[in-house]
């Protein structure tokens, strides 16, 4: 296979503040989300056409996800790691606040992998309290993340759905390139 026929990877940041009022808050309307728009717990590549575009409806419209998701588009590169790094990196620098630490959560991340990502990270200034890896099915976060990962790319291929969709959530502040 050519470097040029690679599919984008791309990696998406989702910036929360570490109140657990806010985390509980935020995890009920995912759940809600996923549950009124079909979706479910299914990764985004398995969702239909309209489970994708009732979950994104509601995502987009809550102001409660206005400049918390961030993604970052490499192009011609099988080095996943080190794209991974670099965009968390670069979305932490952008949004976190003075004095923080941060969990890094990968979806099916292994633990070898995690002390990787941590050790490049902290090479970076990432202020890293963990990093760890939970399975697809099991936290809304990780499901929003693959979720957006999934619009995202879909909109950088053309996909007509995607490119509606994205101007409404750049217009609304709701998602943003790095």
């Amino acid at each position: 296979m050519s470097t040029s026929s690679l599919r984008p990877h791309i990696a998406t940041i989702l910036v929360t503040v570490s109140r657990f009022m806010l985390y509980v808050v935020i995890l009920t309307l995912l759940r809600d989300y996923e549950k009124r728009s079909g979706k479910a717990a299914k990764k985004w590549t398995n969702a239909t056409l309209e489970q994708k575009q009732a979950y994104l409806t509601e995502l987009f419209a809550s102001p409660t996800f206005r400049q918390k998701i961030l993604y970052r588009e490499f192009s011609n590169t099988t080095d996943y790691l080190s794209c991974t790094v670099e965009a968390i990196a670069q979305g932490i620098a952008k949004k976190a606040p003075q004095n923080y630490k941060a969990t890094i959560i990968i979806d099916s991340l292994g633990k070898r992998e995690g002390q990787t990502i941590g050790a490049r990270l902290r090479r970076f200034g990432v202020h890293v309290e963990k990093v760890r890896g939970i399975p697809h099915k099991s936290d809304e976060f990780i499901r929003l993340a693959d979720a957006m990962a999934g619009f995202t790319r879909d909109y950088t291929e053309g996909a007509a759905y995607a490119r509606t969709f994205y101007q409404e959530a750049a217009k609304a502040g709701v998602i943003e390139k790095l």
